[in-house]
């Protein structure tokens, strides 16, 4: 089946890769397909066998996939900036960049797009979509997604992902509203306004800090109880945020969960300070105690009574970003990868930078090059193919006529002679020739002891005749004299004048003759 171009998302955790798959057939609704693979190592080194066997299942998509990948650490907020020449516009944005980003603008790697412009007195006023992140670590990432063999389309902030997801699924509305994503070892916060982002951050804090927090030494009863790693994840996946801080013992260790509760309080008060810190954003001191709601996706969301305690902490309806109407239950949390798959442009702002884009387009030129060379192969050889069928039953039917040839030539020979006749026999009448009708009366009464051995009729009446006459009853020389009256009485001839007669020997029956005469014509 024919498919419009395929596009891939692909969302690069601490310990796990996402990648999301959509494709839309012609004349079909899109389908979606979730992918995920645990990192070997949360290093560089390791991350393009990583990516390579994560992209392993949709290798064929190669050449016609646009891969957009997730951009790290990134920062994105609405930037208003007065100009009086468009041109410093570059110029006028880097200099805000110091007091916006939160890391250094030399490992910065950032784009704007203008939204909106207009003349106010003498200068331009532009309200502009700012985006930014490491450098570095952006350039690790699309070397290792190069050396696993693919070549991103662009590069997108986790928060443009996250509005586009959210805008997909109908959940924005015109009032305000906080996508947030707790992944691993990073929480991605968005403030949206009518559908557009605003601010938005990451921030180092996610669901492995509140495991690490667990693996630390506390005293329980007499004794000091360690959690190994996986009993941490275990104890928080099966707790997560307990309602109340009581003496109940939690998990195989029998740890209280007050004392629970304390070993994350530091985690969960800073993701809690984070947060705040977005839906002030901008916002006047009257305006920033008024409720906007939460959306949390990611790992994070899936911890027992995350929303309900989110929701006492910050006064706000906070409910789950669920992405499972895309891509199934298995991705439910996956909002970032699925926001870069639903990307049918390239995002703007774009953080690629210009040789990776540069690369990609050359990459996708290369491939449709590739893609019509083979068409053309294909159509070439299949030309030649039908040409070599059509020659044969060409060939096929030229033998079958050769051989009616063959049986029909003989036919075909006496009519081309008959032809010839009857077109001389036409020519002589239409030349004012001999009449047929005269040659019947010479047929029908012709004397039957004297036979004809030649006759000439020219065009302007000679005749001359010559035959053969037979002794019967009387002699041929009287058969010869009564064949020349005849002529005359039946007005066949007139002037009729014997020629010479003669016998082979004396007593030879037959009596050779010569006649000449004028064609009598009525």
């Amino acid at each position: 089946m024919l498919q419009r171009p395929v596009r891939i998302g692909v969302d690069v955790g601490a310990r796990t890769l996402k990648a999301v798959l959509r494709t839309r057939p012609v004349g079909g609704g899109a389908q979606w397909h979730f992918l995920q693979c645990r990192r070997a190592q949360d290093d560089a080194a390791s991350l393009p066998g990583d990516l390579g066997q994560l992209l392993r299942p949709l290798r064929r998509w190669r050449y016609l996939a646009s891969l957009t990948l997730c951009a790290p650490t990134s920062y994105v907020r609405l930037l208003t900036v007065q100009v009086n020449n468009l041109k410093r516009l570059p110029e006028v944005v880097r200099g805000h960049l110091p007091k916006l980003l939160p890391f250094d603008v030399e490992r910065a790697q950032y784009e704007f797009r203008v939204k909106r412009q207009s003349r106010v007195d003498d200068q331009w006023e532009c309200q502009l979509s700012l985006a930014a992140c490491e450098a570095a670590l952006l350039q690790q990432d699309l070397a290792a997604l190069w050396d696993a063999g693919w070549a991103a389309r662009a590069v997108a902030p986790a928060a443009l992902a996250l509005a586009q997801t959210a805008k997909t699924l109908n959940v924005l509305g015109q009032d305000s509203a906080v996508l947030m994503e707790i992944g691993e070892r990073r929480t991605t916060m968005v403030l949206v306004e009518a559908g557009e982002v605003v601010y938005a951050r990451d921030v180092a804090l996610g669901a492995d800090h509140l495991i690490d927090a667990l693996t630390a030494r506390v005293s329980v009863g007499a004794s000091t109880v360690s959690l190994a790693r996986e009993e941490a994840e275990a104890l928080m996946q099966e707790t997560g945020i307990p309602e109340t801080a009581g003496a109940v013992a939690l998990g195989s260790r029998g740890i209280p969960a007050a004392t629970y509760l304390a070993m994350l309080q530091p985690i969960l008060e800073q993701l809690v300070s984070e947060v705040r810190r977005t839906m002030t954003f901008g916002a006047q001191a009257a305006k920033a105690a008024v409720p906007i709601r939460v959306l949390v996706s990611g790992e994070g969301s899936r911890l027992p009574n995350v929303e309900r305690w989110l929701s006492q902490q910050l006064a706000v309806t906070v409910s789950r970003l669920n992405c499972e109407p895309l891509v199934g239950r298995e991705g439910a949390t996956a909002a970032i990868a699925c926001g870069l798959a639903l990307f049918e442009q390239a995002p703007k702002p774009n953080l690629a930078p210009r040789p990776a884009r540069q690369r990609w387009l050359f990459l996708q030129s290369a491939a449709r090059l590739w893609r019509g060379l083979v068409l053309a192969t294909l159509l070439i050889w299949s030309g030649a193919g039908v040409w070599h069928l059509r020659r044969q039953g060409v060939s096929r039917e030229l033998q079958t006529l050769a051989n009616r040839w063959i049986a029909v030539k003989p036919v075909v020979e006496l009519q081309a002679a008959l032809i010839v006749h009857t077109q001389l026999v036409q020519r002589l009448v239409v030349q004012g020739g001999v009449p047929l009708e005269w040659f019947g009366r010479l047929a029908r009464n012709f004397p039957t002891p004297v036979r004809l051995v030649r006759l000439s009729a020219q065009a302007k009446g000679d005749v001359h005749l010559e035959g053969e006459a037979q002794e019967r009853e009387q002699t041929a020389e009287a058969y010869v004299s009564e064949l020349g009256l005849w002529l005359e009485r039946a007005h066949a001839c007139r002037q009729v004048s014997l020629g010479s007669t003669g016998r082979a020997t004396a007593d030879d029956p037959l009596a050779k003759f010569t006649l000449t005469c004028q064609l009598m014509r009525n």
